[in-house]
């Protein structure tokens, strides 16, 4: 009782102390338990700077956002003006980032983040993003007359020579004042070109072959736009000249595809020159047409049905006298029948791969997500072959003419690499990989045991640096198990789903237009021996050579 009383006596803020007191040490007590410990989730953060690719300045008010890979809901951020940007309090777990910025390129494919260790702090250090690039300019006649609605077009230089892909398909057609402007372009060398457009459905008009920058004939890399440090690049002049010759006349015959009566176009282009023909007609199977004003040269007569992807072509050589009456005998395209399977002797790597980005999830392997395409040098344009690959891995690439050699192109599915590549039972080696339109179906070998490697670059004193580096296969005939990086200011880089085996690592510079894909050109850097074993995880360090 006299306890009780001596409380009462207490004053009323000393009592409010008292009991806060009381509950502290009672709340400590019971957040101290292992039950409750087990359920505190320690937080974390992640930094990282946004730059651009061609002065490695901050990108302001870049978006960027973290999907959690277990579900929920999407994380966003935004840089500050000096391009850095701040996730806090995130759950422990693994995120897919992506980053978008309007007048850049995307970050190019999710980037993984996993952490789960204390000091829950963690600096991605710089991500790279391109600026989309331009090309502006004007094109004239020799009279000086502005020349509308012809093509300009800009060719990625790749190896020493300008090469047609497809995503690299930058077309403008000009205005009433023959200017133009190519956007969209991703830091490279192009080889800029105008042409007169032969396959048209308005009446045609003056026609002209193609010229190059600066008013050539055949395309120079001597002569390429470099984009590769810079934004934009304006101002540019091309001059058509009107071509004088003969007149080439006959008729198209039917074929078990096309018969008599069947719209078409008939055309003339430059093998191995990737614009479309520069002079053509509409006409119909069996019915004569007429070319007018052919130059002497080599040439090929491009056959399109209008309505399918139904092609033909034949070389034709034209001289100082008219062609007359000439019977073109249309020989139907085939398809290339293609598919991609994974290697049945490793039945583990087959059933599993994520569902979608993101989700670690097991599901069947999305062959579908795979890209086949293939081209032929001289048909170019005309010789674009591609084709959906459905969930069994299997596509069709029509439109392929007889007698031409087409050179493969795949993306296998992500976490897959190509194991091989068969013709009927012919392994396919070399680069580029050659396939015919009679040669049989196309199998295409995938396996999932790759390993990875990963590294940091480094200048002459040690210090990361910017660069580019490959991995070249020992077995050249393997081309297309090699891999490159090109390493941020923070010098690091990693290759992944890498086929096991010998390799030699090379450290360049910069990327000098793809020309490491010269065998002459990259054997003049030094490089270290690497061999990759299956599922393994390896580390390099990797020094630029001194100039």
């Amino acid at each position: 009782m006299s306890s009780l009383w001596l409380l009462w006596k207490v004053d009323g803020e000393s009592m409010t102390r008292l009991v806060n007191t009381l509950c502290w040490i009672v709340a400590m007590a019971y957040f101290s338990t292992p039950g409750y410990c087990a359920q505190v989730e320690i937080k974390a953060s992640i930094t990282c700077r946004v730059v651009d690719d061609i002065e490695l300045k901050g990108v302001a008010r870049a978006r960027l956002s973290l999907l959690p890979s277990t579900g929920g809901d999407r994380i966003t951020a935004f840089t500050s003006e000096t391009g850095a940007c701040t996730f806090p309090d995130l759950p422990p777990g693994k995120y897919v980032m992506n980053v978008e910025k309007a007048g850049y390129f995307p970050l190019s494919g999710p980037k993984a983040i996993e952490f789960t260790s204390a000091p829950p702090k963690i600096d991605l250090g710089d991500i790279v993003l391109g600026v989309m690039r331009s090309i502006q300019g004007t094109v004239r006649w020799k009279n000086g007359d502005p020349a509308d609605n012809v093509i300009a077009h800009a060719l990625v230089l790749r190896a020493g020579r300008g090469v047609f892909r497809p995503g690299d398909v930058k077309l403008a057609m000009t205005n009433e004042r023959g200017e133009f402007r190519l956007e969209n372009l991703r830091p490279a060398a192009y080889l800029l070109y105008s042409y007169t457009l032969g396959f048209r459905t308005d009446p045609p008009g003056r026609s002209a072959l193609p010229v190059f920058y600066p008013d050539l004939p055949d395309p120079n890399p001597h002569s390429a736009i470099d984009l590769r440090k810079t934004k934009e690049v304006s101002d540019l002049t091309l001059t058509l000249q009107d071509i004088e010759g003969v007149s080439v006349s006959g008729t198209v015959t039917p074929s078990p595809k096309l018969p008599q009566g069947s719209p078409l176009y008939v055309g003339l282009m430059v093998p191995e020159n990737p614009a479309q023909p520069f002079v053509g007609v509409q006409t119909e199977v069996g019915k004569a047409f007429q070319l007018q004003g052919v130059p002497p040269g080599n040439y090929i007569v491009i056959m399109v049905d209008r309505n399918t992807p139904n092609r033909s072509a034949f070389p034709l050589t034209v001289g100082a006298s008219p062609i007359v009456d000439m019977s073109l005998h249309f020989v139907d395209s085939h398809e290339i029948e293609c598919g991609l399977e994974y290697d049945p002797t490793q039945p583990h790597d087959a059933p599993i791969a994520p569902a979608t980005p993101g989700n670690e999830a097991a599901a069947p392997a999305n062959l579908s997500s795979s890209r086949v395409w293939a081209m032929s040098a001289q048909l170019q344009m005309f010789g674009m072959l591609a084709g959906r690959v459905g969930s069994n891995g299997d596509t069709r690439l029509q439109g392929a003419v007889l007698g031409y050699r087409y050179a493969l192109d795949i993306d296998p599915p992500a976490g897959s690499y190509i194991s091989r590549v068969m013709q009927a039972e012919t392994e396919l080696t070399g680069n580029p990989l050659l396939i015919g339109a009679d040669d049989g179906r196309v199998r295409v070998v995938l396996r999932r045991d790759g390993g990875s490697l990963s590294g940091f670059l480094s200048d002459k004193d040690g210090k990361p640096t910017t660069g580019f580096v490959v991995l070249a296969p020992a077995n050249r005939a393997k081309a297309y198990w090699l891999k490159t990086a090109a390493p941020g200011g923070d010098g690091k880089f990693e290759l992944t789903m890498i086929a096991p085996g010998k390799y030699r690592l090379f450290a360049l510079p910069h990327n000098d237009n793809d020309s490491y894909l010269d065998e002459k050109y990259i054997q003049r850097f030094p490089s270290t021996e690497i061999t990759i074993a299956a599922n393994a995880k390896q580390a390099v360090d990797v020094r630029l050579p001194a100039k």
